[in-house]
C-alpha cells in the first residue's frame, strides 16, 4: 500500500491511497464467489452460471460492492500507519477501480490542528472600565422597590400618564369595522411605558371608563388597527420611604440607612461580577487573537448551526423581530471563536494540571442544596439528568481555569461613574 499525505490547511488532509491488485485479489475473489453463490438466471442453477457471463451482467455492481468493503478497511489501516485521528467522516475522491486493477482514492478529512500557546506567563495587563455606583442608582432602586409595594386603587376620574388602563382589545378590519372573536379580553396597559408613549398615549388622555379608543400598533406582522373598550382605571399609592417601608422589603434590616446601604452593594457586587466577566472575555480574546491556527470547518459548523437555533428560539419566546442574514453573520464570528477558545482551554487546562473531580462537582451540588434546603428534591431531579451535570461541571472548570489565569494577567481598572452609563441609555 503506497501513502501520500497534503497538508491542505492547519486541519484538513487528502490522502492518496494506492492498494496493488495483488493485495486486494483473494478479497476480491471471495466477494466474487458470495456473489456467484446467490446470483441464478434461467438456463442455470443457483450458483452455477458461468465466470465470464457473471462478469458482464454483474461486473460493475460486484466492483462497487467490494470497493466500498474495501476503502474502509484500507483507510483504517493508512490511519494506523500513519498515526492520524480524523474529527470528522472522511470524503472520498478521485477514485478509480476495477478488477485486476490497483484500487486508487483520495480521501480528505480534518484533524486536530497543531498550535503553540502564547507566552501567557509573563504577566500582561489587560485594560477594563468598571461602573461605580452611586445615590441615582439606589434611588432607582428604591422607586422600584415602591412599585412592587404599592397599592393598587380604582379611579372614576380622566386618563393621565402613569395610571393603568385596563381594555378589551378588539382587532378592526380595513373598513374599521370589528373583527368577530378576535379580543385581546382586559388587556392592562401603563400610560408613558412601552408602546404607549407620545401620539399612541395622547389618544388615551383624558378618556374615562366605558370609552372606546382606536388605535394602530406595531407589530412583527406589520400595524395592526383595535378598538380599546376602556373597563377599568387604576393607579398607584407608593408607600413612603421609611424605616417602616425599609423593614416591609426586608424584615433583617433595621431601617431605611441600612436599607440603602445593602442596595449600594449589591448594585457594586452585580457590577464588579459585570467586570469580571468582561477581563475573562479578553483574557479569552487574547489566546484566540495570539494563537495562530485555523479551527476545523466541521466543529465550527457545527456549533453555528446550535448556535443559530438557539438565537432563533430567544428572539421567538420574547417575540422579537431579527434579520436573518445579520444574525448568521454574528453566529459566525462567534462560533469560529468559541470553537478556537474551547481547543486552547483544553491544551492550557493540560499545561497547568487543572480539573474537577466527581468530589468537586458532588460538593458543589449539596452547597447549592444547603443554601436553599426546600428545594433539595428540585435541585437533586434537576442533577440528575446528564445534561444539566454536565453543563455544572463546565462552569466549574472555566471558574477554576479563570482563576488560574488571573494570576498571569492584571486587570487595569478604569473607574466610571454609572451616571455616564445612564447617560448612554438615554442617547439610544
Amino acid at each position: 500500500m503506497k501513502l501520500k499525505l497534503k497538508e491542505k490547511n492547519d486541519y484538513l488532509r487528502l490522502l492518496n491511497i494506492i492498494v496493488p491488485w495483488n493485495d486486494l485479489k483473494s478479497e476480491y475473489d471471495k466477494e466474487f464467489k458470495k456473489i456467484k453463490s446467490n446470483y441464478s438466471m434461467p438456463g442455470f442453477r443457483k450458483g452455477s452460471v458461468p465466470d465470464n457471463i457473471l462478469r458482464k451482467n454483474l461486473g460493475a455492481s460486484i466492483d462497487s460492492n467490494f470497493v466500498d468493503h474495501a476503502i474502509n478497511i484500507y483507510y483504517k489501516k493508512a490511519l494506523e500507519e500513519l498515526k492520524l485521528h480524523p474529527i470528522n467522516q472522511g470524503q472520498v475522491q478521485d477514485l478509480d477501480f476495477k478488477e485486476k486493477s490497483d484500487l486508487k482514492f483520495d480521501i480528505e478529512f480534518e484533524v486536530m490542528p497543531e498550535y503553540k500557546l502564547p507566552n501567557y506567563k509573563k504577566k500582561n495587563k489587560i485594560k477594563t472600565e468598571k461602573y461605580i455606583a452611586n445615590d441615582t442608582d439606589i434611588n432607582e432602586a428604591i422607586k422600584n422597590l415602591q412599585n412592587q409595594f404599592a397599592q393598587a386603587k380604582t379611579v372614576d376620574s380622566k386618563i393621565k400618564t402613569g395610571q393603568f388602563v385596563y381594555g378589551d382589545f378588539d382587532k378592526l378590519d380595513e373598513k374599521n369595522e370589528v373583527i368577530k372573536d378576535n379580543t385581546l379580553k382586559n388587556h392592562c396597559i401603563k400610560m408613558g411605558e412601552g408602546l404607549f408613549v407620545k401620539d399612541l398615549e395622547k389618544k388615551f388622555l383624558n378618556k374615562k371608563v366605558n370609552d372606546s379608543v382606536d388605535v394602530t400598533i406595531d407589530q412583527d406582522s406589520g400595524k395592526v388597527k383595535y378598538r380599546v373598550t376602556i373597563n377599568k382605571v387604576e393607579e398607584q399609592t407608593l408607600p413612603e420611604v421609611n424605616d417602616d417601608f425599609a423593614k416591609l422589603v426586608n424584615n433583617k434590616v433595621s431601617g431605611i440607612k441600612e436599607l440603602k446601604k445593602q442596595i449600594l452593594e449589591n448594585i457594586q457586587n452585580n457590577l464588579d461580577s459585570e467586570n469580571k466577566k468582561i477581563l475573562n472575555q479578553k483574557i479569552m480574546d487574547y489566546f484566540v487573537d495570539k494563537t495562530k491556527f485555523e479551527p476545523p470547518h466541521s466543529m465550527v459548523s457545527g456549533y453555528h448551526k446550535q448556535l443559530l437555533e438557539q438565537y432563533k428560539a430567544d428572539f421567538k419566546a420574547k417575540n422579537q423581530p431579527y434579520q436573518e442574514d445579520k444574525l448568521k453573520e454574528d453566529c459566525d464570528k462567534i462560533a469560529y471563536n468559541m470553537v478556537k477558545w474551547y481547543m486552547l482551554k483544553q491544551q492550557i487546562q493540560i499545561n497547568e494540571s487543572l480539573s474537577v473531580s466527581a468530589d468537586d462537582l458532588e460538593k458543589h451540588i449539596n452547597q447549592i442544596i444547603k443554601e436553599n434546603p426546600s428545594q433539595k428534591k428540585a435541585i437533586e431531579d434537576y442533577y440528575s439528568k446528564e445534561d444539566n451535570k454536565n453543563q455544572v461541571y463546565n462552569n466549574l472548570v472555566d471558574e477554576k481555569l479563570f482563576k488560574h489565569l488571573n494570576e498571569y494577567f492584571e486587570n487595569s481598572v478604569k473607574e466610571i461613574s454609572t451616571d455616564k452609563l445612564r447617560l448612554k441609555r438615554n442617547q439610544k
